[in-house]
């Protein structure tokens, strides 16, 4: 059975399409409180099918269509709609909503080379661990609202593959393959040095599958896929209002976002004249009321701010794509608390960031760098300015430090304009002796170069005998079709 972990979870953008929207816009008339039955016409299946007899049960809300209501879409995962639900004879009845995180690898192969460069099926299931535990933590700690999330087990091992077959979930009998041993004979790269993923039977006996590939046909199993890669996956608490739909309902404003029939009627219901949503009831006066108002949004802000800075202490790394729809807000349900209801809210981390980090070959330092194509209006205006292209490299010379490290100094040359600052790095891909040769490189503004040219001096690093051999056999000479990518240097802060 599943355990809880203790405190408050946040959930999703209303839509990621005008289909999801359609499709989301009656599901949202149940989110203002709970337990509620679902809506008439949407269907319940338990996510693990030894939970049938169970008195309640984690798993998939679908819709009048019988398809998943997919919330939102990440680099790494899809986000579905979910519920804690009991066995009420007439209809499901949720006690909790929910969010049912999918891990899906797929969306890394779009990434820039710079970013997938260091990312390994172990670096992304590491990933999705440790962004389970911080999440934990943060409610265990109490830090600023926190989050719920609901342990299956699935969070750090996986499954097997879930197809949806009507009103039940299937399983195949094949598993994730990750024994590099297994994958090497079989002509694959590791699982622990690539991100391509195979599924084996579990019988032992057949061969490998790639599980870009997988379907019920080809795993044996009667459905369509939801989880067929095996993937990791999360279950966390819905939180049903956006942070901005708290915010115009707090002062006032029309929602700029889709609210169900159901939650709109409760901001209404709370926001309204004579509520008990508001502490003073100042009739008229307006300016009274609008210090409230300039208060609830400061706190709201105030909450985001903590949230974001606990989730980078937490991490140790920066978030870089924090926006308005990375936090939610939840009201105490029902009414006569001791608080009013608009005084009960807390904003909680919806979106725990989307930083990629990328090991810097050849040290134990980490680079950060965003990990979606997308940039939010509240990034840093050096976000998303990174360059790259196709020149030459000419080494210089090498420096030995303490530690047995060296620094690579050499000058590069393109046909672009090379503009970047001081504390930007540019990550450099050179041929010597016909085999690729990596590192990171800081910029020497202070070298005055023609244009298109700039001196480049390496971060610390490793080196083999023969690297080393390789490099100095170089020296002065002009490397062509050497790849450069400059990357700004970000964080939270």
């Amino acid at each position: 059975m599943a355990q809880a972990a203790t405190s408050t979870r946040p959930s999703t953008g209303a839509g990621s399409n005008g289909g999801n929207a359609a499709r989301l816009r009656p599901v949202m008339a149940f989110f203002p409180g709970s337990p509620a039955p679902l809506p008439e016409g949407h269907g319940f299946v338990p996510l693990d099918g030894r939970e049938e007899a169970a008195s309640v049960r984690i798993g998939l809300v679908t819709g009048k269509d019988g398809k998943p209501i997919l919330l939102r879409t990440r680099r790494d995962a899809r986000v579905y709609l979910g519920a804690l639900c009991d066995r009420s004879p007439d209809r499901p009845v949720a006690h909790k909503n929910l969010e049912i995180w999918i891990q899906d690898v797929g969306g890394v192969a779009a990434l820039p080379e710079s970013v997938r460069r260091g990312m390994t099926n172990a670096t992304l299931d590491s990933a999705w661990r440790a962004r389970a535990a911080m999440l934990a933590g943060l409610a265990a700690e109490g830090d600023a609202g926190g989050v719920d999330i609901i342990w299956t087990g699935r969070e750090t091992e996986h499954g097997r593959p879930l197809f949806l077959a009507g009103k039940a979930m299937t399983e195949a009998a094949w598993r994730l393959c990750t024994d590099d041993g297994v994958l090497s004979a079989a002509g694959k790269d590791g699982y622990a040095s690539g991100l391509g993923r195979y599924l084996v039977p579990e019988s032992g006996e057949g061969d490998l599958l790639d599980a870009a590939k997988a379907d019920a046909g080809a795993l044996g199993v009667a459905g369509e896929s939801f989880n067929a890669a095996c993937g990791l996956m999360m279950t966390r608490v819905l939180a049903p209002l956006s942070y901005e739909q708290f915010i115009d309902a707090v002062t006032g404003a029309a929602p700029k976002s889709v609210v169900g029939e159901g939650l709109g009627r409760t901001l209404e219901e709370v926001t309204g004249a004579g509520s008990n949503g508001w502490l003073l009831n100042v009739g008229s006066d307006r300016g009274t009321r609008m210090a409230e108002v300039l208060h609830l949004k400061l706190m709201a802000l105030a909450q985001a701010a903590a949230l974001a800075r606990a989730s980078a202490a937490a991490t140790g790394g920066p978030m870089l794509n924090v926006r308005a729809d990375s936090f939610r807000v939840r009201l105490a349900e029902g009414a006569g608390g001791a608080l009013p209801r608009l005084w009960s809210s807390r904003v909680v981390l919806a979106d725990p960031g989307d930083a990629a980090a990328v090991p810097i070959e050849g040290s134990d330092l980490t680079l950060h760098v965003p990990g979606s194509t997308s940039r939010s209006v509240y990034a840093p205006a050096a976000a998303g300015k990174s360059a790259s292209g196709t020149g030459w490299l000419r080494l210089r010379q090498v420096i030995e430090e303490r530690g047995g490290r060296f620094v690579v100094e050499g000058t590069l040359s393109a046909q672009e304009r090379l503009e970047a600052a001081k504390s930007d790095l540019v990550l450099i891909r050179a041929t010597m002796n016909k085999r690729p040769f990596d590192f990171t490189a800081a910029f020497d503004e202070d070298s005055a170069l023609t244009t298109g040219e700039v001196r480049v001096r390496s971060l610390p690093r490793s080196l083999e005998v023969d690297e080393l051999a390789e490099i100095n056999a170089a020296m002065g000479v002009p490397l062509p079709d050497t790849h450069y990518e400059v990357v700004p240097r970000l964080t939270t802060a």
